[in-house]
C-alpha cells in the first residue's frame, strides 16, 4: 500500500480457518492484502493462536458456548491496528478495530473497521442492528468524517437500516454464495475504491471471496472559493467614521421614492465595499457544519504565522484564538440551530444532531435531462408561474374609502433605530444588503436617511421596486423530492424592506384590534 492511499481489503468466509491457514496466507501474499476480514473462523479459546499469519497482526472474536462462527481481522504489520474493545458487545460475533496508516494524509489516516458474522435465522437481529448504529454514532461524534467500513457475512439479516440511518453504501454487487449476496461491505466513502471483484473461495468454502482495490489517485475534496468581507474592528471604525462625516443631502434632495431608495442603497454599498475589502476563502463539502468563514479565516492566519514566525508567541496566540473560536462556533451552532428543537420538535432535534455528527446525507435535487443551470431556471419559472396565475390588482376596484383622506403616520428616527438594533446578527438578508450586524451596530447613524426613505414611501403610497426583489431558496416539502411541485420557496427580501413592513404590520394590527 502506498502513502496517500487506502488499504487493499479482502473479505472471505472460510468455514474453519484451522485447516486453511496456509492457503489463506498464500492468498494474502498473492494479492498483497493490507486488511482482511474472515468470518466463520470456527476458532475457540484453545485454537485461536493457531490462525496467526507472519507479517500480520490479528484480533479474534470467538463464539462462546457452542462451536462454529467467529470473526477475525488481519492487518499488515506496517499498519497500526487497535482493538476498540469498548465498542464490542459480547452477545454478538462483532469485532471493531481502529486502523492507523502512519504518514498518510490527515483525512485518511484513521479507519474504523467493523467485522460481523450473523448466523442464519439467529435471534437478536434488531439488537445487532441497533448496536451497529449506536457504535457508528459514537465513532462519528469523536470524528465525523473518519472512514468507516463494516463488512462480514450477514446471512438473512435486514441491513437496509445501515444504509438508511447511517448513510452507508453497500458496494458488493454480485452473489457471494449460490444466488445470494450474503457477504456485504458497507462504507461511507465508496469513492475511495474503484474495483470490487470476486475471487476464488478459500479451500472448500462455498462463499466466494471479495477483494476491494483502492483507487490509484486520491480524489480531491470538493470545494468552492467564496468571497467574504471580514468584519474587522479597524474596518468597523472606518465605516462608522464615514457615517458620522457623511452628509445625506444626495438622498434628502430627491423627491421620488424609487430614486431615494436606489441612491441610499448605492451610497451604502460603495462605502461598504470601500471599507470592507473582499478576501477569498475555500469552503469544502466535508467541512463541519459549525466551521464558519470566520473560523477558517483564523486558521489561515495561524498557518501563515507558523510558516513566517515558527512556533512563536504570535503563533501560540493565534492557535489559542482558533481553539476558542471553534469552541464558540460549536456552542453557537448548537444554541442557534439545535437546542430550540429539544422540547418543541424532537424529530428536528434528532435531525440536526445527526447533521452535526455527519449522520445525514445531503439530498440533491435534479431534473432528468437538465444541467444545474437549467434546473435552477426551471425551478424559478415554476415559482413565477404561481404568481402569474393571480389576476393583477385593479386600482379602480379598490374600496370607496381608499385612498384615505388622512395623511399617513410619520416615522421618527428613534423608532427606526430601535428596530435596527433588534435585528438578529445572524439574520439572512438579500445579497445587496448591508450585513445584519452592520445595520445593528450602526443603527444610530443609519436611522436618519432610512427614516427619510420610509416617510417618502408612505406619502407617495408606493413600495420601492428595489425592495420587491427577493432571493428565492427552494426547500423540499417531502423527503426525496423529484419534481418542482415537491418544493416550496423561501424568499429572502431586503432587511430594510422587512423593517419598513414591521411598521405597516403594527399599524394594521392596531387598527383592526380597536
Amino acid at each position: 500500500m502506498n502513502v496517500f492511499s487506502c488499504p487493499k481489503i479482502l473479505l472471505t468466509n472460510v468455514r474453519s480457518i484451522r485447516n486453511k491457514v496456509d492457503e489463506f496466507e498464500a492468498t494474502l501474499s498473492k494479492y498483497k492484502i493490507d486488511l482482511a476480514v474472515v468470518t466463520e473462523t470456527w476458532l475457540n479459546a484453545e485454537t485461536e493462536n493457531l490462525a496467526a499469519i507472519p507479517g500480520y497482526q490479528h484480533f479474534n472474536k470467538i463464539r462462546v458456548g457452542r462451536k462454529g462462527g467467529g470473526v477475525s481481522v488481519y492487518s499488515v504489520d506496517r499498519l497500526i491496528m487497535n482493538h476498540t474493545e469498548h465498542h464490542d458487545q459480547c452477545n454478538f460475533e462483532c469485532l471493531w478495530c481502529c486502523i492507523t496508516i502512519p504518514n498518510n494524509i490527515r483525512r485518511l489516516k484513521h479507519y474504523y473497521v467493523g467485522a460481523i458474522y450473523y448466523p442464519p435465522a439467529a435471534a437478536g437481529a434488531e439488537q445487532l442492528v441497533s448496536h451497529v448504529i449506536e457504535t457508528v454514532d459514537r465513532i462519528r461524534s469523536a470524528n465525523h468524517e473518519v472512514p468507516i467500513i463494516i463488512l462480514g457475512d450477514f446471512n438473512d439479516l435486514n441491513t437496509n437500516e445501515l444504509c438508511d440511518n447511517l448513510g452507508l453504501t453497500q458496494v458488493v454487487n454480485f452473489h457471494t454464495r449460490k444466488d445470494s449476496t450474503l457477504d456485504k461491505i458497507f462504507m461511507n466513502y465508496p469513492e475511495l475504491y474503484d474495483d470490487i471483484v470476486q475471487k476464488a473461495p478459500i479451500g472448500c468454502s462455498d462463499h466466494v471471496s471479495v477483494l476491494m482495490k483502492p483507487i490509484t489517485c486520491l480524489p480531491k475534496n470538493d470545494h468552492v472559493t467564496v468571497k467574504i468581507r471580514p468584519m474587522k474592528d479597524s474596518s468597523m471604525r472606518q465605516f462608522g467614521q464615514w457615517l458620522v462625516d457623511h452628509e445625506w443631502n444626495n438622498v434628502y434632495d430627491l423627491m421620488d421614492t424609487t430614486d431615494k431608495t436606489a441612491e441610499l442603497a448605492t451610497t451604502l454599498q460603495n462605502a461598504y465595499h470601500s471599507n470592507f475589502p473582499t478576501e477569498l476563502l475555500k469552503m469544502r463539502s466535508t467541512d463541519r457544519p459549525w466551521l464558519t468563514k470566520r473560523v477558517k479565516q483564523l486558521i489561515k492566519q495561524r498557518q501563515k504565522a507558523c510558516v513566517k514566525f515558527g512556533k512563536s508567541s504570535k503563533w501560540k496566540k493565534l492557535r489559542n484564538g482558533v481553539h476558542k473560536a471553534i469552541m464558540d462556533a460549536k456552542k453557537s451552532y448548537y444554541q442557534d440551530v439545535i437546542s430550540g428543537f429539544h422540547n418543541s420538535d424532537s424529530s428536528k432535534w434528532h435531525k440536526n444532531v445527526g447533521k452535526l455528527c455527519n449522520l445525514n446525507q445531503k439530498q440533491s435535487f435534479s431534473i432528468p435531462g437538465l444541467n444545474e443551470e437549467e434546473t435552477a431556471e426551471s425551478i424559478n419559472q415554476h415559482f413565477a408561474d404561481v404568481c402569474c396565475q393571480l389576476p393583477a390588482l385593479d386600482q379602480n376596484n379598490l374600496p370607496a374609502y381608499l385612498p384615505s383622506s388622512q395623511p399617513p403616520p410619520e416615522i421618527y428616527p428613534g423608532q427606526v433605530q430601535r428596530l435596527l438594533q433588534s435585528i438578529k446578527p445572524q439574520k439572512a438578508g438579500h445579497p445587496e444588503d448591508l450585513s445584519a450586524k452592520l445595520l445593528r451596530e450602526c443603527a444610530f447613524e443609519l436611522a436618519p436617511p432610512i427614516t427619510n426613505v420610509f416617510n417618502c414611501a408612505l406619502k407617495a403610497g408606493t413600495f420601492p421596486d428595489r425592495w420587491k426583489h427577493a432571493t428565492v431558496v427552494p426547500v423540499s416539502k417531502i423527503k426525496g423530492a423529484n419534481t418542482c411541485n415537491d418544493l416550496r420557496p423561501i424568499s429572502l427580501t431586503p432587511l430594510l424592506a422587512r423593517t419598513f413592513e414591521t411598521f405597516l404590520v403594527n399599524w394594521i394590527i392596531e387598527d383592526i384590534s380597536v
